[in-house]
């Protein structure tokens, strides 16, 4: 899944560039990205949250700028301005670069470049002037187009990466983004075979507290889905919580993958009446999931349940 934090330093150039961009999770479209807020939120690409941060990252950047040029002529005059508006001008380009090559590859990992998306996103991550958060950023995306195209042992390698640079902030602007980092490793883990590993760092994100958010809550309930079809079983999950899931992923026009968990976990749970109807509606998001290559266990359960 592309997403974009909503934080001063990890503002892509051209994130005002906005065809490509959900303005909520319920209205995303296979082939958007998703900006995310410090809540785990989707919010659009107008909202107030996602305006107050770019002039929040124009000011940081261009203030210090101005202050240099204007120290400098007060100090040696127009060569020194000349001198400094030089020096800003490079500064400015070296913090932007990085953040233009990202959002160059949240946009071909959002319209199925997964190579070209994981080439972008690990050039990124490994230059010298990009801030912890970008790279972090740029690890997650990396791990999620790896993770697609079925490597999931690079993929667990990169968003474990992406876990480490994100940290695991329990407030501040890039708390979203760092939670689903942690639930994409999760999954990883879990589907690779580590299922007590997953097991384990999932009660570590819940004693640090997730975020409320509507694209966090929905990966939340991804990942029990997956440890719980990993194990085998759906003691651990409820009708009630069932039925609540169902109803948020039908309110979306995504998450494929999660609907067929679903299916199997009410027909493990002795319910078929509804199946029917979430493999029906799976089947139209299931291209965007790629479930053969990111989690081929699941595939065959659902190819087996086709034949049937």
């Amino acid at each position: 899944m592309a997403t974009r934090e909503l934080e001063d330093s990890n503002l892509p150039v051209a994130m005002m560039r906005t065809s490509g961009v959900a303005t909520s999770l319920e209205s995303a479209r296979p082939g958007q990205a998703l900006m995310v807020a410090s809540n785990g939120a989707v919010v659009g690409p107008y909202s107030e949250e996602v305006l107050m941060a770019t002039l929040d990252a124009a000011v940081r950047v261009l203030c210090p700028g101005a202050l240099v040029v204007l120290l400098s002529g007060a100090m040696f005059g127009a060569v020194g301005v000349m001198a400094a508006m030089m020096a800003a001008a490079i500064g400015t380009l070296v913090w932007a670069q990085p953040r233009y090559e990202l959002d160059r590859a949240v946009d071909l990992h959002a319209k199925g470049d997964h190579d070209g998306a994981e080439w972008r996103a690990r050039r990124v991550a490994v230059t010298g002037f990009a801030s912890l958060m970008v790279r972090g950023n740029a690890w997650m995306i990396a791990g999620a187009a790896a993770w697609l195209q079925g490597d999931l042992d690079k993929a667990l390698k990169w968003m474990r990466r992406a876990v480490a640079d994100l940290g695991t902030p329990t407030k501040g602007n890039w708390r979203g983004v760092a939670a689903l980092a942690r639930l994409n490793e999760i999954q990883l883990s879990a589907i690779r075979g580590d299922l007590a590993g997953a097991k384990s760092r999932l009660g570590e994100l819940e004693r640090d507290g997730i975020p409320s958010g509507d694209l966090v809550q929905i990966e939340l309930v991804q990942a029990r889905l997956v440890l719980a079809f990993e194990a085998g079983s759906a003691s651990t999950l409820c009708a009630d919580d069932l039925s609540e899931w169902l109803r948020a992923v039908l309110a979306t026009n995504r998450f494929g993958s999660t609907l067929v968990l679903l299916a199997w976990a009410h027909l493990a749970r002795g319910d078929s009446e509804l199946v029917p109807m979430m493999l029906d509606v799976a089947a139209d998001r299931l291209d965007e999931c790629r479930i053969e290559q990111s989690h081929p266990k699941l595939a065959r359960w659902l190819t087996s349940l086709r034949r049937r």
